[in-house]
């Protein structure tokens, strides 16, 4: 069985993914996504649970990327893919005015700005939302489909 600390020397890359990826999921970093990662890729041995799911990157470009943007961190919601095509899961936007209003009344609404497009890009949230739901513990899908 291979251990956590020789899994971080060998493949430190990947280590780095996953750390950024579960600190992106802490509800008082800075770049709190509303995301959580499932308990079994938490904790060091959460490392080592991940990587076995995952495998190594593919390549230098790959990235790692949720497959359904509303969807957490867990098995089967995860994949390494390119850039190109991680972006082109992502929301895009072509009314820059638009933007810019539903940007300011986020601000207004005490979202901070790194939040309002975390939910535009990461979770494909309609600009309205984005700007003025609160942020809150619950789920996207529960507040909005549920």
């Amino acid at each position: 069985m291979t251990t956590y600390t020789e899994l971080r020397k060998h493949y430190l890359t990947e280590w780095q993914i996953w750390y950024k990826m579960c600190r992106r999921c802490r509800e008082n970093e800075r770049y709190y996504t509303e995301t959580t990662v499932c308990d079994a890729w938490q904790g060091p041995q959460g490392f080592v649970e991940w990587f076995n799911e995952l495998g190594p990157r593919p390549s230098k470009g790959s990235v790692l990327d949720r497959i359904n943007k509303l969807g957490d961190y867990e098995p089967g919601n995860v994949e390494w893919t390119s850039k190109k095509q991680s972006q082109s899961r992502q929301r895009r936007h072509t009314n820059k005015l638009e933007s810019a209003y539903w940007l300011k009344k986020a601000k207004e609404n005490n979202i901070r700005s790194t939040t309002y497009y975390a939910r535009i890009r990461d979770y494909g949230w309609s600009m309205q939302d984005a700007a003025t739901l609160p942020p809150s513990m619950e789920k996207y899908a529960t507040r909005i489909l549920g």
